[in-house]
């Protein structure tokens, strides 16, 4: 039986359906000049580490971002986009590339507003792409496969529940889900 992960999207999918690998980097090349921000300067920053370091690591640009359990999943739409769907999903070609690295280096704040934001960045992005062996409460899988869903988890969150996410941090404190096809 294969491998599976979980994977969020803003769209809405049935069992069966594929997602290619690559929007990320797709609309991050849609940006134009006066709207690079924060988010094109990271990305960059640790694809020019990944390419000078580590080039058998597969791009963030060209993955497709997976989690390793539902609990995952839903920390991370919970953390950055609650509009978004849980899929339970398996890799096309589960020959391709897979890359486990810590997503909180990623989202890593500046300890200070009068650090070097570059040194700083490719310091993180080298950290990130040395990987990890073992799964951790930041855990993010890159493929450069395409990947099926297998089934849609719904999720429900009660307004009062969000706010103590907010406030503790406990990303999977008493949410409801359950799996349909």
């Amino acid at each position: 039986m294969a491998t599976s992960y979980f994977h969020l999207c803003p769209i809405m999918l049935t069992s069966g359906s594929i997602i290619e690998p690559g929007n990320f980097g797709r609309v991050i090349e849609t940006y134009r000049p006066n709207s690079i921000g924060p988010l094109a300067v990271r990305e960059l920053t640790f694809e020019v580490a990944r390419l000078k370091n580590f080039p058998d690591k597969p791009s963030r640009f060209n993955s497709i971002f997976l989690f390793p359990t539902l609990q995952h999943a839903q920390a991370q739409l919970f953390r950055f986009d609650i509009s978004s769907l849980i899929y339970e999903v398996e890799l096309t070609n589960p020959s391709q590339n897979l890359f486990h690295g810590n997503m909180g280096l990623v989202h890593e704040g500046f300890p200070n507003e009068h650090i070097p934001a570059i040194p700083h960045l490719y310091n993180l992005a080298a950290q990130y792409w040395t990987g990890l062996d073992n799964i951790q409460a930041e855990s993010e899988f890159l493929s450069s496969s395409s990947i099926r869903i297998l089934r849609h988890h719904e999720h429900r969150v009660e307004a009062s529940e969000l706010t103590d996410l907010q406030n503790n941090g406990n990303s999977t404190a008493s949410i409801s889900t359950s799996s349909s096809s």
